[in-house]
């Protein structure tokens, strides 16, 4: 049957033998989806038992037809039933499945009903992950494939993965008690969350912690022990940002263009390196959080570059 394919249809002589020459594997003819399709249509117009002959004038056994029309059947099945599979999966989602194979580049995920791709550079740095192991993964994207139907793109280092790890470990989120406004990652070394209540009874900060910090510290078991800042959001932009460069203190922070989100961080002595960080890291991601440009400098720095701080406001 599969030579009677390759006699009519030479174009998918490659596909088929990759496939080792068996017809019933639904993957065959995917990248020629609309040409077996043509085939499949072609045979049930035809009145003649014996064959008939195709637009280009080959003429096609009927017996050889029938398997043609037989395999397009199947995979057009299979690609409707595929995409429609597909519908119980949303973009920025967690999921749970199974590591099922790997290559060069990628693990593949098993759901189920449905696989998904974890680009080995979406992974956490330092993770191992074993065949056959349970995985959380985040769905950056379901988009559709050049061959096959749709597949889904997924990621441990995405932001949004420790957004709903956090909602999957704190009910206040997910009951709206507690508010997470923003997150800021560098995946695999440290995070920064800002959260906050609309009841000024409720300790956003602590809620999120948990008693002893059990609820955070399973959230950075999952993350390999990627370290996590818990702080807390407040509607005054100088207040957020003294806020994000914890574990710094007596920071004095500056706004120098409000509309281009522009502040200066003055600190010193310990308080200096903590709030800028190893590499720079504390600072970044306290820009992230806040979403404002922040530069961190010294009392001297700010004088000898003459830096008017009085015309702007601090709290």
């Amino acid at each position: 049957m599969c030579a009677a394919i390759r006699r009519i249809t030479p174009r998918f002589e490659s596909d088929i033998m990759y496939h080792n020459n068996d017809i019933n594997n639904i993957e065959i003819g995917y990248r020629h989806f609309d040409i077996l399709h043509r085939f499949e249509n072609e045979v049930s117009k035809s009145p003649s038992d014996q064959g008939f002959y195709t637009s280009k004038g080959r003429f096609v056994d009927r017996k050889e037809a029938t398997v043609i029309a037989m395999a397009a059947g199947q995979i057009k099945n299979t690609y409707y039933g595929s995409k429609s599979h597909m519908k119980a999966y949303k973009d920025g989602e967690l999921l749970v499945g199974t590591l099922s194979r790997e290559d060069k580049q990628n693990y593949y995920v098993d759901f189920g009903r449905a696989s998904g791709i974890l680009p080995k550079k979406d992974i956490i740095p330092g993770e191992e992950l074993e065949m056959g192991s349970q995985v959380k993964v985040y769905v950056v994207k379901i988009q559709e494939a050049q061959k096959g139907g749709p597949v889904i793109l997924l990621s441990r280092t995405h932001y949004g993965f420790v957004k709903r790890l956090l909602e999957r470990e704190i009910p206040e989120l997910t009951e709206g008690i507690v508010i997470l406004y923003s997150v800021a990652r560098e995946a695999g070394i440290r995070s920064k969350i800002a959260v906050y209540s609309e009841d000024e009874k409720i300790d956003a900060v602590g809620a999120c912690i948990g008693e002893k910090g059990i609820r955070i510290n399973n959230i950075s078991k999952e993350l390999n022990g990627e370290k996590i800042d818990v702080v807390k959001y407040d509607k005054d932009l100088v207040t957020f940002i003294k806020n994000a460069l914890s574990p710094a203190k007596e920071v004095e922070v500056y706004i120098l263009d409000p509309k281009d989100s522009q502040a200066v961080a003055v600190a010193e002595g310990e308080n200096l390196s903590l709030a800028i960080g190893k590499k720079g890291q504390n600072v970044k991601l306290a820009a992230k959080l806040t979403k404002c440009r922040i530069d961190v400098k010294t009392p001297s720095q700010i004088q000898e570059e003459g830096i008017n701080i009085y015309k702007y406001y601090e709290a």
